[in-house]
């Protein structure tokens, strides 16, 4: 089934925007010394066009921007940012899609949880506030081209892409029809506006992606922690074992249960890590960025 033209013609505003952000996101990484891999980039090193990366459990995600340390055209580097692109219309279709990308992003964050990559979301359209509190709550820093914004920088360059359930096929052709007669000097003026009317918003996330890049170790806490793990079901139990508890070292009855090991980064960030081994304490230490 052929897709209406208002739908093709929002999918090709999402990648308008992606376009946008592009430069931006290659120069934070070139000034910092990473690589940028972005959907569409020729790059020896991974299969065709798009940027996948397999989660934990072997399962592959399309990505729309990755920063890696140590990458290349020819090398596969560590993820240490990944952000996402979003387009949607309408406000009831927010919801699912801040979920489709924490479903994206979150799986591959857990499996690289040791470099503690900057999540971030590059999202435009109507979006609710409960959708943005979402993507917030789950780590990620955002960026988001509302609708109306972007509706009146393209008419003030002569294109009207305003569209909704109720616009007619025949007017949707007219309006994919001129956005995409678009020039390349009035794509720039577009991008130009539009980058100039949300530049708080995008200082402030770049701000803290060059953080996230740039950060340094601050502290390293390590504690081995001695003695038996003890549950209960209620809460006076629980309170009468603290009470009871002889708290006076008694070395003899101590036995050895884990390192936890808490790493304190200089942007805020903070990593933490629980083992049992000696071999696997120092294995997280090693794969730690720093």
């Amino acid at each position: 089934m052929a897709k209406s033209p208002i739908h093709t013609l929002g999918q090709e505003i999402g990648l308008f925007l992606e376009q946008a952000m592009l430069p931006v996101f290659q120069s934070v990484a070139d000034t910092n010394g990473f690589y940028l891999d972005f959907v569409g980039k020729d790059r020896p090193a991974r299969k065709g066009k798009k940027v996948k990366w397999e989660d934990i459990y072997g399962s592959s995600h399309d990505l729309d921007f990755l920063i890696e340390k140590n990458g290349s055209d020819t090398n596969m580097g560590q993820p240490v940012a990944i952000i996402e692109a979003a387009w949607r219309r309408y406000t009831k279709h927010s919801k699912n899609k801040a979920q489709e990308i924490q479903a994206a992003v979150l799986p591959i964050a857990d499996k690289y949880s040791h470099l503690k990559p900057f999540l971030g979301a590059v999202i435009a359209g109507d979006f609710t506030a409960p959708s943005l509190k979402q993507l917030n709550a789950s780590g990620f820093n955002i960026i988001y081209f509302n609708y109306a914004n972007v509706v009146k920088v393209f008419l003030k360059f002569g294109v009207d892409i305003y569209f909704d359930e109720d616009t007619e096929d025949d007017d949707g052709w007219k309006k994919l029809e001129a956005f995409r007669k678009l020039t390349s000097s009035k794509k720039d003026a577009v991008t130009t506006e539009l980058l100039n009317l949300h530049e708080k918003e995008i200082n402030s996330f770049t701000s803290k992606l060059k953080e996230a890049l740039d950060r340094q170790i601050k502290q390293i806490f390590i504690s081995p922690l001695f003695g038996e793990n003890y549950s209960f079901t209620d809460m006076t139990n629980a309170k009468k074992f603290i009470y009871d508890y002889n708290s006076e070292p008694n070395n003899e009855e101590l036995t050895f249960a884990k390192y936890q090991i808490v790493i304190h980064y200089t942007n805020g960030d903070k990593l933490e890590g629980s083992f049992r081994s000696k071999d696997r304490a120092i294995s997280f230490l090693n794969s730690v960025l720093h």
